[in-house]
C-alpha cells in the first residue's frame, strides 16, 4: 500500500527527473524556469504535507487526553461512590 505522501512527492519528482534528463518539456523547449518551478512545487507540497500530518496528529492527541481524562473521572466517579455507600453498613 503506497502512501498518498509518497505518490504525491513522487509526481512531481518525475517531473523533476524528466526535466533534468530530456531538459525539453512537451514542446521541445528547455526553459529554466521550469527546473525552478518543480523544485518549487516540491518544497511547497513537502511542507504543506508536513503541516497537515502534524494538525491531524494535534487532534489525535486532543481528542486522545479528553477521552483518557473522561475514563479517569468515571472511575474517580465510582470509587468515590463505592466508598461511600461502603461506610454507612
Amino acid at each position: 500500500m503506497r502512501s498518498p505522501q509518497l505518490t504525491s512527492f513522487a509526481r512531481y519528482y518525475r517531473l523533476l527527473v524528466e526535466y533534468i534528463e530530456n531538459k525539453s518539456d512537451w514542446f521541445g523547449e528547455w526553459k529554466e524556469w521550469k527546473g525552478y518551478a518543480y523544485c518549487g512545487s516540491m518544497f511547497v507540497t513537502a511542507c504543506i504535507q508536513t503541516l497537515l500530518f502534524e494538525h491531524s496528529i494535534h487532534i489525535m492527541m486532543t481528542i486522545g487526553m479528553r477521552v483518557h481524562t473522561a475514563i479517569i473521572g468515571l472511575v474517580y466517579e465510582k470509587v468515590m461512590t463505592i466508598n461511600l455507600y461502603s461506610g454507612q453498613s
